[in-house]
């Protein structure tokens, strides 16, 4: 993945500057449903079983309620005669708790893993907060239940070697002669495996982190955009069918009302800028957050080339986690020390990761930032105008153009935000052209035609992996 950034040189410092974030920041959004109606999608197996797993396997999504109710089991997927995982009550001090279950020919339960008070370990889980849910089974017969990679749950059952079906799996619903069982909240990074994943408590990141394709991945669902490649390994496409329930969406020719059913969540963290400098052999990392929510603290990794993070190839430079603010809609600036010796006319490469109150992570970056060689002027490396982002009046009476431009086309989204990391409306969804300048005007009005109020807000331009966040007053 190519990253874009502007460095500058200023009085003999190396300045770093990135609006770079996280990718993946689409998720399949449920908020709008109901326990009787609501919106879901299946896949259909057209070819010969190749949905079917039975010793050994694996489940798992990123799950976010945003409500629950005793007495309903909405489900995060489910195949008929085959599988269940669902909502339950939560185990005590909990909002909610989730259940995996094996299915017989009609339709009962027949084994069971669950994270409730009823599980070996009880996780608390709480709505309105990403979990990440798995439940794998190895050779030996253990099904396993995992709750962010804590282990839940444990069983023995030879009742999950699990039984083949011509059956649809359902994704964020059950069908039983009819839809029911909607989950009300929104899912992420959807995998189904035939290998067993996980045996023993680990950790994972958000899930902004999107799983990989291998060749034991049978359904892999990013929901990040309409490419068809986001839905199911390009091995076992074409022997699939998916359908998004009520939008008569089939998988592959037509991914338009998918991508309406997209959204984007509150941001946990609304990071605004990270950079780096470099000055009479001191290397200094800034970075500033517009809001926060539940954020514990900070580490920051450093690593010599742009991929050496996700090869475990970084060191930790902080010898304790550097506190966050909690919770806040103010502005947070932070700056860190790198002491670890550096060479000179070398790249360096660095990632900070947020850490909230649930235990989960997000990692920010990379930026890098190069060493000039000794007794050099490091000089000044001129803008490669591959982009640009800004907008006029700022402050404004609630009225204002946002123009932007990049040099290589693509599809771009550009939505404005307040400072809870709240969507307020999107402003531009659609492909650019090659070097053409856009101005797209707000007139300082939520998605809802009202006047939004006064106050600092944010526009988020995406295009690709490529994420650029900027500050905008309203001052009526």
């Amino acid at each position: 993945m190519k990253k874009l950034f502007l460095i500058l040189s200023f009085m003999g410092i190396i300045l770093f500057s990135s609006l770079l974030f996280s990718q993946n920041t689409y998720v399949f959004d449920l908020t709008s449903n109901s326990y009787s109606s609501g919106t879901s999608f299946y896949v259909n197996d057209n070819a010969s079983n190749d949905l079917d797993v039975s010793s050994v396997w694996t489940f798992e999504a990123w799950v976010y309620a945003d409500s629950y109710t005793s007495g309903n089991y909405p489900c995060i997927m489910d195949r008929r005669t085959v599988f269940s995982m669902y909502l339950i009550p939560g185990a005590t001090g909990g909002d909610y708790a989730i259940r995996f279950v094996a299915r017989n020919s009609s339709d009962y339960i027949i084994a069971s893993v669950r994270c409730d008070d009823s599980g070996d370990s009880p996780q608390v889980m709480y709505l309105d907060t990403w979990y990440h849910v798995a439940v794998s089974r190895d050779a030996s017969g253990n099904t396993r239940m995992f709750i962010n990679g804590n282990l839940a749950d444990t069983s023995t059952d030879s009742d999950f070697n699990l039984t083949a079906s011509s059956n649809a799996i359902n994704i964020g619903a059950r069908y039983w002669g009819g839809y029911e069982r909607f989950l009300d909240g929104a899912l992420d990074e959807v995998r189904v495996s035939n290998t067993t994943r996980y045996t023993a408590p680990f950790t994972i990141t958000v899930h902004s982190h999107p799983f990989e394709d291998d060749s034991n991945t049978l359904l892999l669902f990013h929901f990040d955009d309409n490419n068809g490649d986001d839905k199911t390994p390009n091995n076992y496409a074409q022997n699939y069918t998916f359908s998004v329930y009520g939008h008569n969406c089939s998988y592959p020719e037509n991914y338009a009302e998918w991508d309406a059913l997209n959204d984007e969540l509150p941001l946990p963290v609304v990071l605004s800028q990270f950079t780096a400098k470099y000055q009479s052999g001191t290397l200094s990392l800034y970075w500033t957050t517009q809001s926060e929510n539940g954020n514990l603290g900070w580490n920051i990794y450093r690593g010599e080339n742009e991929t050496a993070f996700q090869n475990n190839q970084t060191i930790k430079i902080n010898s304790n986690l550097i506190p966050g603010a909690g919770t806040t809609t103010e502005t947070t600036n932070y700056s860190y020390t790198d002491y670890f010796p550096v060479v000179a006319n070398t790249t360096y490469w660095y990632w900070i990761e947020s850490l909230n109150s649930s235990g989960m992570t997000e990692i920010y970056g990379p930026i890098s930032l190069s060493v000039p060689p000794e007794g050099s002027d490091p000089g000044f490396i001129p803008d490669n105008q591959n982009y640009f982002i800004t907008n006029f009046p700022n402050p404004s009476s609630g009225n204002t153009d946002i123009n932007f431009y990049f040099k290589e086309p693509g599809f771009a989204k550009l939505s404005v935000y307040n400072l809870k990391g709240q969507k307020v409306i999107t402003l531009f969804d659609g492909f650019i052209e090659r070097e053409k300048s856009y101005t797209v005007h707000w007139d300082g009005k939520d998605i809802d035609g009202n006047d939004v109020s006064v106050g600092v807000y944010l526009y988020k331009l995406t295009k690709g992996s490529q994420v650029f966040i900027k500050k905008m007053i309203v001052s009526r």
